[in-house]
C-alpha cells in the first residue's frame, strides 16, 4: 500500500519541481568573485558574444524569462536584452509593492505619443506631452493563482479627466519599439488607449 501511494504522488511532486518561477521578477547576482563580473551574452550560450556585464554585487536585476532548459536568464542591459547564467542569480526578497507586484518601482510607458505611468501603492503618476498628473487608485485587483501559473496580472481603476479609467497590466513578452529591450509585462487602458510595456525596476 505504501509503495502504491508513493507511486501515485511521485508524478505530482515531480511536476511541482518543474513549475517555472513567476516572471518577471527581481534577482541579485550571487556567487561571483569580487574581482569579477557576470557576463551578459547575446544568446543563451557560453560561446555567444559578450554584450555587457553585471557587477558581482548587483541587485535589482529584472529577469524577463528563462531559456528553454532554464540555465540562462533574459535581462535588459542599456538599450538591449541579453542572457546571463541563471546559476549566478538569486531571487530578491522583496515585499509586495504597488498592485501586489514584488517591485521597487512599477513603471509603464509607450510611444505615439510618448507617455509614462509610474504606479505607487496609492496613485498613478501620468506623464504625457500635454503635462503631468497625479491620480488616486480607486480599486485594484491582483492575480497570481495556481490556475494561472507563471503569470502576474493586475487590473486597477483610477480617475482622470472626470472619467474612470480601467487599466490592465498583463503578462507577456513586450517590446517598446524604441530599443532592443524586452519586457515581461504589457499595459493597456480603456480611456486613453495607451499601450506599452512595464518594468519592475
Amino acid at each position: 500500500m505504501i509503495v502504491m501511494i508513493a507511486l501515485m504522488i511521485w508524478p505530482v511532486l515531480a511536476l511541482g519541481d518543474t513549475v517555472p518561477p513567476v516572471l518577471p521578477a527581481l534577482y541579485e547576482v550571487t556567487g561571483v568573485a569580487s574581482d569579477d563580473q557576470l557576463n551578459i551574452r547575446a544568446a543563451p550560450d557560453a560561446g555567444s558574444d559578450i554584450i555587457g556585464a553585471l557587477a558581482f554585487d548587483r541587485t535589482a536585476v529584472e529577469v524577463i524569462a528563462l531559456s528553454t532548459a532554464g540555465g540562462w536568464a533574459l535581462v535588459n542591459h542599456e538599450e538591449r536584452s541579453g542572457w546571463v547564467a541563471a546559476r549566478f542569480l538569486q531571487r530578491s526578497d522583496i515585499a509586495p509593492g504597488p498592485l501586489g507586484f514584488p517591485a521597487r518601482n512599477l513603471t509603464c510607458y509607450g510611444t505615439e505619443p510618448f507617455w509614462s505611468l509610474r504606479i505607487t501603492p496609492t496613485e498613478v503618476l501620468l506623464s504625457t506631452p500635454q503635462g503631468d498628473g497625479s491620480y488616486a487608485i480607486k480599486d485594484a485587483y491582483f492575480t497570481r493563482e495556481q490556475s494561472f501559473i507563471g503569470a502576474n496580472a493586475a487590473f486597477f481603476d483610477w480617475a482622470a479627466d472626470n472619467m474612470r479609467v480601467r487599466s490592465h497590466i498583463l503578462p507577456g513578452i513586450c517590446n517598446d519599439g524604441m530599443s532592443d529591450r524586452t519586457f515581461g509585462l504589457h499595459y493597456i487602458d480603456d480611456h486613453f488607449g495607451h499601450k506599452g510595456c512595464c518594468s519592475l525596476y
